[in-house]
């Protein structure tokens, strides 16, 4: 296959706190008093510091008309004398960790954001040594040409610390900047940025001042329709539309995902007569699942037909760039629990239409009490958002599989590890449920959702993959494998 890499490419946390209590155990004559009792003390908190001066920062978003002013916001000085405070990192949060600087990133590896979905900054500013205070003042600005001349965004960022740490901690949102940018302030396009926190003094203020501009690629949207399927007297069942749409919200890049339920179906291939009684439930074979997923193809056809298709309702990848591919349906089979197959419990289409799937009843392992434990996505709709990565042209990644992996050209767009990266950030925003926010310092334990690895999430990496396909019509999949 050959791809095109665009040029534009270049979870609140749920943190289980263990609250350590010290229990004094008695003396050696069998638990009395202490000698001499002594009274607990409590830390003192660092007081924010109250600006006496300030200086004016202002950026030029990109295509801004001559002579058109730019955006300016003030950044606080003075009130404190410790200079060692700066911004150490600052990374975006869009369902995957993408660094705010890029600019020591491969064109491959450079941030993109989506369009049309919520987003949220984390910013780390450390100090040289315990108890600085982080100041209360921090902001992010946001600017973009539009037909008006310019919009300037100012956004407030919070830390649930009020002391400065004098190190990153990647593993909680805690001891960072934080804020939430809403989705109608993403806008296709290139937008400019600003980030100032307030500074000891104009020597300090460069260190605790950051700007430059971000990718945000078009709005993602898709369409699915779930078709049930049934077998001897059971039909497949999902949670409803909404769940999974939100499922889909809160893993892949998309801005919205309209998905609709099919009256049930059943399949050619899947009878009886063609499979193995195992008593509960009956066999097939890889060969049959691949035979089921094409009756599927052909149904699929003849309820949504779409320009440029073969006879079975597939689009024909000979026939060159794909202009439809974010247009047109994708047909999800959900075969019933009396069902099961020798090889796989999901199979999908390589840059196409159609996925077949197992029952599942919850999104949520809500048995699964934070990100850092295991997975906390049901395995039923892993298996199924796994499905669905094929169907969006992303091959697997390399943990638990060297089969089909994701490679174009010989480039292969996923981490190496078949993981996330070497330190890799995360956030599911669990709607309705609290968010999870997590980072995985090692590299060794979370995976991408392309792996046949547990722990799995969507790696930056294959978020913007999706965004490659979905959005820029850029990605050629001739010459792929039909079968993942």
């Amino acid at each position: 296959m050959n791809i095109a890499i665009s040029n534009f490419q270049k979870f609140a946390v749920i943190l289980t706190v263990a609250i350590m209590t010290a229990c004094g155990g008695g003396s050696s004559g069998g638990g009395g008093t202490p000698a001499t009792p002594t009274t607990p003390t409590t830390p003192t908190t660092p007081t924010p510091p109250v600006a006496t001066g300030s200086t004016t920062r202002s950026v030029t978003p990109a295509g801004l008309p001559m002579g058109v002013p730019g955006c300016s916001m003030e950044q606080k000085l003075g009130g404190f004398t410790d200079g060692s405070l700066e911004i150490k990192d600052a990374t975006w949060l869009q369902v995957v960790g993408q660094k705010v600087d890029d600019s020591a990133a491969a064109a491959s590896d450079k941030t993109l954001l989506a369009a049309g979905k919520e987003a949220r900054i984390r910013v780390d500013v450390t100090a040289a040594g315990t108890g600085t205070a982080l100041p209360a003042d921090a902001k992010l600005q946001l600017a973009w040409a539009d037909p008006g001349g310019v919009t300037c965004e100012e956004f407030t960022m919070t830390s649930a610390s009020a002391a400065a740490p004098t190190s990153v901690d990647y593993r909680t949102l805690d001891k960072s900047y934080v804020a939430t940018i809403p989705a109608d302030k993403l806008k296709e396009g290139t937008i400019s940025y600003q980030i100032v926190v307030h500074a000891a003094d104009s020597a300090a203020a460069g260190k605790l001042y950051r700007q430059g501009r971000v990718g945000v690629a078009p709005a993602i949207t898709d369409k699915i329709v779930i078709y049930p399927i049934t077998f001897d007297g059971q039909t497949g069942s999902l949670p409803s539309t909404a769940e999974i749409k939100r499922l889909i919200l809160r893993t892949m890049p998309h801005a919205d995902v309209t998905v609709t339920m099919a009256p049930a179906v059943t399949l050619t291939t899947l009878t009886k007569a063609n499979g193995v009684n195992r008593g509960s439930y009956y066999e097939f074979t890889d060969d049959q699942m691949k035979s089921a997923v094409s009756d599927l193809a052909t149904k699929c056809g003849i309820d949504y037909p779409v320009p440029m298709a073969n006879e079975s309702g597939e689009i024909d990848p000979s026939w060159g760039p794909w202009p439809l591919r974010s247009k047109v349906e994708r047909c999800f089979g959900i075969y019933p629990s009396n069902v099961r197959f020798t090889e796989h419990e999901g199979l999908g289409q390589l840059a196409n239409r159609v996925l077949l799937a197992p029952s599942f009843s919850s999104t949520d392992n809500l048995s699964v009490s934070g990100p850092y434990g295991s997975d906390w996505l049901s395995r039923g709709a892993l298996v199924m958002l796994h499905e669905y990565g094929h169907i969006l042209g992303l091959g697997h990644a390399k943990c638990g599989t060297t089969e089909y992996l994701d490679s174009w050209d010989g480039n292969y767009r996923l981490y190496g590890s078949g993981r996330l990266g070497s330190v890799a950030m995360g956030f599911d925003t669990r709607d309705g449920i609290t968010p999870y926010y997590f980072a995985d310092t090692t590299g060794t334990e979370f995976a991408d959702m392309m792996s046949y690895c547990r722990k799995k999430w969507t790696s930056d990496r294959g978020f913007r993959a999706i965004i490659d396909y979905l959005g820029y019509y850029d990605y050629d999949p001739r010459g792929g494998y039909p079968w993942l």
